[in-house]
């Protein structure tokens, strides 16, 4: 179906974001003369604005029909009366009716063109002076570089999702900085890479450099690679990359990433003595891997100072106080754990790390140190204090991380004040983050990582629980036994047969069936039946079968 457009009045503004300007608003259209609602992305659109949009009407399963725009071009007003309403509309801050009829009385028609390119011109005005002028003359630029740009990445063809961010970084220069350089973007602008950049480059008719282009087109691979998880990029994969879709030649490649290596964006590694192929980190990467390393390197040097009490002698008052029975498996983990300065548990579901967190915990307590517990997650954090009746903290927490500033407040300088600190889920951390969390722990406390290395590897890059016991220089603690409680568990009988190759064993959910039962596989041909079939488990079925809150008890 083609796009169609509409223009129309700003009636009321709904919903509108100011990060990436998307915008829910009520449209009262000239013809046919009614009031439509619009969805899209504009800058920040005033009630009695004029616009034009581009789009399609679109039905939303739950407010009914509405217009999405692709495109938005907001028109400035022609006549006196035009003119009046808009100045009066709150768009310029400080000009109200009185001062609106005294520009107008002054100017006529030309009343826009001269906030826009006189604006000195406005102290002709009574009451204007050259201060508010000069405030007049930015909020007009303020408020139109914002359209001005979205026009640009239309007509490019680009998404105007990015507005908001551009204008945040380049301010009113932004189209002049797009211009002389649109590759400065892919640096610069989170989510816009490489080929968005390239793309307004060729439209433009910019004539780049060749070797500025390689390079801008080798850290948007690096950057892409991060964000798929990798910490770096084989460099024979890299230059294959570069070449085919990019139509860059080798040599040009070549020289371009030996020149990002010698500025310091990047760090290229021989991988081998045996090979010839090198690994291609961005810098950053490069220095978290590298921080990481040397951290277990110098936490692992530093001696740990014996138990005056042979943890033998308390753990029978350990068990006792957590009611529970330790196997012989974890009772050896627990009286060797605490001859390492840095450790590693790990073990598949139901194999009992939870109950030996619980029981490090506690001896711990017993010998006088004090501990803390994390987890990467706020839902991990919860589960992890439940069980253990200790409190817990998310990792960032624990680092006092600013999310407005972006900054760990915990760092080498100032580490973390503790004996002893388990991280649980080790799994989902990232290099980023075990790098700060590493660089954070004092050379005087005892590290214990506790998580599955068969488990999905984190979102973020790496995959550092698997590499730190792949390397064998961390004393490492394989829990094996499944206990007979989880031995009855299909869920976690399950997770044993996936992770050995093993196909799982399926129960169908038809009626009737068991509501005893832990595990069930649904099969649906279509992702919209698997939808409508997970939004009835949701709220009506297992909610009916089970007695659940659909919002609290389903997840």
């Amino acid at each position: 179906m083609p796009n169609i457009s509409l223009e129309g009045t700003v009636e009321h503004v709904t919903f509108h974001n100011e990060e990436n300007h998307y915008t829910i608003a009520r449209l009262k259209t000239g013809f046919p003369k009614t009031t439509i609602t619009i969805v899209g992305h504009l800058p920040k659109t005033l009630v009695g604005e004029t616009i034009k949009l581009d789009g399609k009407w679109v039905t939303h399963p739950r407010y009914g029909q509405q217009f999405k725009f692709e495109t938005a071009e907001v028109l400035l007003p022609a006549g006196i009366d035009g003119i009046r309403n808009y100045l009066t509309s709150g768009i310029l801050k400080g000009i109200g009716p009185s001062t609106s009829e005294k520009i107008i009385t002054r100017f006529g028609e030309q009343t826009l063109a001269i906030i826009e390119e006189n604006p000195d011109q406005l102290t002709q005005v009574d009451g204007i002076g050259k201060k508010k002028a000069a405030l007049i003359h930015s909020q007009w630029q303020s408020h139109h570089c914002l359209t001005s740009i979205m026009k640009f990445l239309q007509k490019n063809g680009i998404k105007t999702v990015y507005c908001g961010k551009i204008y945040k970084a380049y301010g009113d220069e932004a189209l002049d900085i797009i211009r002389q350089d649109p590759y400065q973007l892919a640096n610069d602008i989170p989510g816009i890479g490489f080929p968005i950049a390239d793309k307004i480059a060729i439209n433009i008719g910019i004539e780049s450099n060749p070797y500025d282009r390689a390079q801008a087109c080798i850290l948007h691979i690096l950057r892409e690679a991060t964000r798929a998880g990798h910490v770096y990029v084989h460099e024979k994969d890299l230059l294959g990359h570069i070449s085919d879709p990019y139509e860059i030649d080798s040599q040009t490649a070549g020289e371009s990433l030996e020149d990002l290596s010698i500025s310091g964006d990047i760090v290229a590694e021989a991988l081998s003595d045996m090979s010839d192929d090198r690994a291609i980190y961005l810098k950053h990467m490069w220095q978290a891997e590298h921080a990481i390393a040397n951290r277990i390197f110098a936490l692992l040097s530093v001696p740990v100072i014996s138990s005056p009490t042979p943890i033998k002698n308390i753990l029978s008052e350990i068990e006792s106080k957590l009611i529970i029975s330790l196997s012989e498996e974890q009772q050896k983990v627990l009286e060797a754990i605490i001859n390492h300065r840095i450790s590693i548990i790990t073990g598949g579901p139901g194999t009992g790390k939870t109950t030996l967190i619980k029981s490090i915990t506690e001896m711990n307590r017993l010998l006088g140190r004090r501990v803390c517990l994390a987890a990467p997650t706020g839902r991990a954090a919860r589960r992890l204090a439940e069980v253990t009746r200790h409190k817990a903290h998310t990792i960032h927490k624990l680092l006092e991380y600013n999310f407005e500033e972006q900054l760990f407040g915990k760092d080498q300088d100032d580490p973390i004040d503790t004996d002893v600190i388990i991280i649980d889920e080790v799994s989902m951390v990232d290099t980023i983050l075990m790098h700060h969390l590493l660089n954070a722990i004092a050379f005087n406390a005892t590290v214990i990582m506790v998580g599955d290395a068969h488990q999905l590897p984190p979102v973020g890059p790496g995959n550092i629980l698997s590499d730190m016991i792949a390397s064998e220089k961390i004393p490492s603690f394989y829990l094996k036994t499944i206990f007979r409680q989880a031995e009855q568990s299909p869920i976690i009988v399950n997770a044993h047969h996936v992770r050995n190759g093993e196909f799982p064993h399926l129960n169908k959910m038809n009626e009737p069936f068991d509501n005893q039962a832990e595990f069930f596989f649904i099969e649906q041909h279509t992702p919209e039946d698997a939808v409508s079939s997970i939004v009835d488990l949701c709220s009506k079925k297992l909610p009916e079968l089970f007695a659940l809150n659909p919002i609290d008890d389903i997840q």
